[in-house]
């Protein structure tokens, strides 16, 4: 029970984290990033490259986030099998229905409001830990990278596009 729990606020936690980080990179200034980078602060440095390969870092931030949210499903009926003593249909699917609320407020909803905030500095103070994550998840990142990057190029579109019309986008 007390694992089950722990699992679900680590879960929350975590899910949290790689949403609000995902909202983060998509509204920071990356002319801001790039000047800081050459102050030669580490963490932004850490940010520069990540941003300047923005597949690579959304697959890692939903890979995190797929996690996270696994975590949170699997504590969810451990903690619902406990408190009803059962671990019938309702258990299974009832409880995480039931609990989906609660996890979208505090796993995906605060976090994005927060980061939406001021986006440059949480990412700043969140970029050692999404550095470890890159890392840890890279085969799996990787292999989301080669599936969109198979998928831009059969639709008929290059990564230099993409990249283009994301630059456009940050200078309106």
């Amino acid at each position: 029970m007390i694992l089950a729990l722990g699992l679900l606020f680590f879960g929350v936690l975590l899910s949290a984290f790689f949403s609000g980080c995902e909202t983060g990179f998509y509204r920071t200034p990356r002319i801001r990033l790039t000047l800081d980078a050459r102050s030669g602060a580490w963490a932004v440095r850490v940010l520069e490259v990540l941003v300047g390969r923005p597949s690579l870092f959304v697959a890692t931030l939903l890979v995190g986030n797929n996690l996270a949210n696994y975590m949170v499903s699997i504590a969810i009926v451990q903690t619902a099998a406990w408190i009803w003593n059962s671990d019938d249909l309702f258990v299974e699917l009832g409880a995480p229905v039931l609990f989906s609320p609660l996890v979208f407020v505090y796993g995906e909803l605060l976090p994005k409001s927060v980061f939406f905030l001021a986006p440059y500095r949480f990412l700043k103070w969140c970029s050692p830990l999404i550095a470890v994550c890159t890392v840890l998840f890279l085969p799996l990142s990787a292999l989301l990278w080669v599936i969109s990057t198979l998928l831009t190029r059969v639709l008929g579109e290059s990564p230099q596009q993409t990249q283009q019309a994301l630059a456009r986008t940050e200078l309106h």
